[in-house]
């Protein structure tokens, strides 16, 4: 199950659903739930977008592969937004789903290879070598 949160139509967060962390962060200074001022460098403009058009449409909408600022690297990250209704309220409210995106794989492209094997084994699979003096028994130097 993507993370997500449900919104308002002013974009104020009612509930938190996941791990919301990778997306979503408070900002510093007064404390705030505005869905906008709490998501992570670089899904502001994509989240604006998306949550606009889901409230003038009344439709499911989705942005793709929208690029974020995350544990100091950038990852890809997939935004639908989902608008609905919870009877007799006429009000409405949003769904708005976080998931990390695939990289899209190039058509054509070789399938990742695997490091070439090593004529080294490694560490854990060597045998152990006793040094000479431990071989002798000789805690200190021998002579």
């Amino acid at each position: 199950m993507p993370a997500g949160v449900v919104v308002n139509r002013q974009r104020e967060v009612l509930q938190f659903r996941g791990r919301t962390g990778p997306f979503l962060e408070h900002p510093q200074g007064e404390a705030t739930l505005d869905l906008i001022k709490m998501a992570r460098e670089g899904l502001t403009a994509a989240l604006r977008s998306a949550f606009a058009r889901a409230v003038k449409q009344n439709a499911r909408v989705r942005e793709e592969s929208v690029t974020a600022r995350q544990n100091g690297g950038l990852a890809l990250v997939n935004i639908e937004v989902v608008p609905f209704q919870v009877p007799p309220s006429r009000e409405r409210f949003y769904l708005v789903l976080f998931e990390q995106a695939r990289p899209p794989a190039s058509i054509g492209a070789a399938p990742p290879r695997s490091a070439p094997p090593s004529s080294t084994p490694p560490p854990s699979a060597r045998p152990r070598r006793r040094s000479a003096r431990a071989r002798r028994g000789c805690a200190r130097p021998c002579r």
